[in-house]
């Protein structure tokens, strides 16, 4: 309600507010007075993401950057591709312990061709680097 500047209007919307039964119809009742109202502002402040402060302010805390390492769970920031999101899960995100052993592991299993493949092609990275690259040539 602070959002909104009118204060009869805001005065009206608290008063009806009680007797609609969920959200969604307290955003229709609301909708209505969109012309009163800044809706894109409203939207903006209750539907965008939202960062955690420790994110941004503490010194041990990632900043998202691809490929960094979380330091509690090893797990790698990847990129995805944001079309294909519904498919994403971040349980599925490899470790780095995860990737160590996918690389010894290639190692092993094939050492003529170990030089000439690069090394992220030989790990479950391979896939989040193709979003990545993809990305990048898209900002060139």
């Amino acid at each position: 309600m602070a959002l909104i500047p009118d204060q009869q209007l805001r005065s009206k919307l608290a008063s009806d507010f009680p007797a609609l039964k969920n959200s969604e119809q307290r955003w229709s009742k609301l909708s209505k007075h969109a012309n009163e109202v800044n809706m894109n502002e409203i939207m903006l402040q209750y539907a965008y993401p939202r960062l955690d402060i420790n994110v941004t302010k503490g010194l041990n805390h990632l900043l998202k950057s691809p490929f960094c390492i979380h330091p509690k769970t090893g797990r790698v920031c990847i990129p995805f591709d944001p079309s294909d999101v519904d498919h994403f899960n971040p349980d599925n995100v490899p470790t780095i312990n995860q990737i160590v052993q996918e690389l010894d592991k290639f190692a092993k299993e094939d050492k003529e061709n170990s030089a000439s493949i690069q090394d992220y092609d030989k790990t479950s990275l391979k896939g989040p680097m193709q979003v990545f690259q993809t990305f990048l040539k898209g900002l060139k």
